[in-house]
């Protein structure tokens, strides 16, 4: 049997709230008092917009700009997946992210900051926040951190591969097209550190680990083709 086809299209969803896993979302790669730090720092630089309840707010930002939901809700339309996203603080939505919204409709009287992505990068860099787990046995553990900001308005496919590239790249070894990170993490690791939920990652790696891409052996996790998954970060 050949390598199952990689499919770049997140999953369909019901506004139930999985649906914000596509999207980024201070609460899923940030926490607490850094949460409110950045998103402060981000409406210092962004651009405000207050909307009505019932409005439809336009999508004609440019394309290197994001839209963050500071107050108040909203309703996604994502046509790749035939559903809604319901979208409240901390989320964001525009063309610099690579999920494709159609629709926004606020559900009550919502403010908005309009930001470029790279904004939104520099307000999260002083802030030096940075994804923190440690693998191993209690007795050798080895850290692995990374930061956020790369992550930012990645769907999860593309949120996994940059991250599973930072970890080789910094932690492990290069040879051809392949890399092995020498330890293992497990998938709630691999969430804490990427910002999804556990549940959704298993269905992502499953994807991947199908898709040839990659592999848990004795040595360490090896990512067997590094070609396709430096496609798939891209975006």
């Amino acid at each position: 049997m050949g390598k199952e086809e990689l499919v770049l299209r997140p999953e369909s969803r019901d506004g139930s709230g999985e649906g914000r896993q596509a999207l980024w979302a201070f609460r899923d790669l940030l926490r607490g008092a850094e949460a409110e730090a950045v998103l402060s720092e981000v409406c210092r630089r962004g651009r405000m917009e207050r909307w009505g309840h019932a409005a439809e707010v336009p999508l004609w930002m440019d394309p290197v700009e994001v839209a963050l939901v500071v107050e108040g809700t909203v309703m996604a339309s994502l046509p790749q997946q035939d559903g809604v996203a319901r979208l409240s603080r901390g989320d964001v939505f525009g063309k610099a992210t690579d999920v494709e919204v159609a629709k926004v409709l606020t559900d009550r009287e919502t403010t908005i900051c309009v930001i470029p992505q790279e904004e939104l990068r520099e307000a999260l860099s002083p802030h030096g926040v940075r994804r923190q787990v440690e693998v191993g046995r209690w007795r050798s553990k080895t850290p692995l951190e990374v930061t956020p900001w790369p992550l930012l308005g990645t769907s999860p496919p593309v949120r996994l591969a940059r991250l599973l590239l930072y970890l080789v790249e910094s932690y492990g070894e290069i040879e051809a097209d392949k890399g092995l990170l020498p330890v293992s993490p497990s998938p709630s690791q691999l969430a804490e550190l990427a910002g999804i939920r556990k549940k959704r990652l298993n269905r992502v790696w499953r994807l991947f680990a199908s898709s040839g891409l990659v592999d848990r052996t004795r040595q360490g996790l090896m990512l067997t083709d590094l070609r396709r998954l430096r496609q798939l970060a891209a975006g």
